[in-house]
């Protein structure tokens, strides 16, 4: 039988380094809207997920 694995997403931190790691370069909307973090934090997020196939997820912020 396989072992189930779990992952627990620390969303704010991810967010953080998303928004820091374009701090020279910040991604913006035509509105001028930052979207530095969203954009880094999904990428981590989907490559994390492909790259692990959790059978179950958690996000958390704090």
């Amino acid at each position: 039988m396989k072992d189930k694995t779990f992952v627990v997403v620390d969303a704010m931190a991810m967010a953080y380094k998303a928004y820091y790691a374009f701090i020279s370069r910040p991604l913006k909307t035509k509105a001028g809207e930052p979207t530095s973090a969203v954009f880094g934090f999904v990428n981590q997020l989907l490559k994390g997920l492909e790259d692990h196939k959790p059978d179950y997820r958690c996000c958390y912020r704090f």
